[in-house]
């Protein structure tokens, strides 16, 4: 149950955007990472648990924003350490002596250290600016690489974006554009692999010169076709010569310009995941802004074959990890969310491995959870909290009251105490 370009990744479970990672669970923008679990916006992270805006780190827990870390249990902002515990230097020998008191295969153990980390990162540690890297006359969140890309987030390696999302190795010209790769010249288009020239269509593959199209793989001058492969001049799936299709199409763009309507994207019935499981983990939008874009709700009871009753309540289980063995398989029920869920042996034993305790709710929570951890899309003004310069900085629907210095004073804060 992973999504949204992954790439070369290898026994992972539960997560969104990973590129290059192994045997990791929990993610949401993984780069590289292996043996490692609720992870936010990392690369290169090994056997650790919860980091969140961190790289090059090993062995640790409980951290934000720290670069070149081993063997550190709750880290913040920092720079090239070792043993840090809870931002106390510590000996070798007095930080394994700690750890290896620190259960974290305990239910209440767990909670209470992630319930203070949770606290520390919303009004206690440094966020900067933003947690862009190499983006030159660029603006938005999470973007590498980039040039000239414009209130975008999550772009590595892009040129010429404006409000667009997602996208990976080596797009270029995207407006309004989501979940692209290896692809140039979009508008309104979401999912895109090799295409070029794309205008309001999703989840297609190796075409160019597009337009309202929907699961097409190697197509070219295509308009309003569905599920079309190797094929060239279609409309509506029907084939024409290329004088009629140009014709054709100069005609229904007339009819529906006419309309006031060529130019909008798919309605949100269309949506293959459902608003709740996409859009909804970023933004917090009214049940009406959704009824206008025509987006289907998803019911959970439709479907369930369990009797609601039967299914075993969480909150029922043992503390400690290595007593809940007999629950692997069992159907439980996620109160929140009114929907069934099982650990899978797999994920079991991957819990043994990093040492953590057995989940409480269903993944599609816990990714939610994540996912809404990290910056958003949107983006206000806000005074940096150490000079009071002016500047604009992505939002965060969990971390209401964070502490955000402007990049000049986010880059003095390290020096004196990264």
């Amino acid at each position: 149950m992973v999504f949204a370009g992954v790439k070369e990744t290898r026994r992972c479970a539960y997560g969104w955007l990973l590129d290059g990672m192994e045997d990791c669970q929990e993610i949401f923008f993984g780069y590289s990472s292996s043996d490692a679990f609720f992870l936010n916006n990392v690369a290169r992270i090994h056997h650790s648990r919860v980091v969140f805006q961190s790289q090059d780190c090993f062995n640790s827990s409980f951290l934000f924003d720290c670069r070149n870390c081993e063997s550190v249990f709750g880290g913040f902002n920092l720079r090239n350490r070792k043993y840090v515990w809870w931002g106390e230097q510590l000996s070798k020998e007095a930080w394994e002596h700690r750890m290896a008191e620190t259960d974290l295969r305990s239910w209440k153990v767990f909670q209470e250290n992630m319930d203070r980390f949770l606290r520390e990162v919303d009004g206690k540690v440094v966020w900067p600016e933003t947690f862009n890297i190499q983006a030159e006359d660029s603006s938005g969140e999470y973007l590498v690489r980039c040039l000239r890309a414009k209130e975008s987030f999550g772009v590595t390696d892009g040129t010429d974006f404006w409000n667009s999302q997602i996208s990976h190795s080596n797009c270029e010209r995207c407006i309004y554009a989501s979940g692209v790769a290896m692809s140039s010249d979009l508008y309104q288009y979401a999912s895109a692999v090799h295409v070029s020239k794309a205008l309001f269509s999703s989840n297609c593959g190796y075409c160019q010169n597009i337009e309202y199209c929907l699961n097409c793989r190697n197509c070219e001058f295509c308009f309003g076709c569905v599920g079309l492969e190797n094929k060239k001049f279609h409309i509506f799936n029907k084939p024409y010569s290329e004088e009629d299709y140009w014709r054709q199409v100069d005609d229904l763009k007339c009819t529906v310009l006419d309309r006031g309507e060529y130019g909008q994207f798919f309605p949100g019935d269309f949506s293959p995941a459902g608003v709740e499981f996409a859009v909804e983990c970023f933004f917090d939008y009214p049940s009406e802004e959704f009824s206008k874009i025509g987006a289907v709700r998803y019911d959970p009871k439709v479907g369930m074959v369990q009797d609601v009753t039967s299914l075993i309540d969480p909150d029922t289980l043992p503390d400690h990890l290595d007593d809940c063995e007999s629950y692997v398989g069992k159907a439980l029920i996620d109160k929140e969310l009114g929907r069934s869920f099982a650990i899978r042996k797999d994920d079991y034993k991957f819990y043994q491995k990093l040492g953590l305790p057995f989940p409480r709710r269903h993944y599609i929570a816990r990714i939610k959870s994540l996912a809404r951890m990290a910056n958003t899309y949107t983006s206000s003004e806000k005074a940096c909290a150490n000079c009071s310069k002016i500047m604009t900085t992505a939002d965060n629907l969990t971390f209401k009251n964070r502490k955000i210095y402007c990049q000049s004073c986010y880059l003095q804060y390290l020096e004196k105490n990264g």
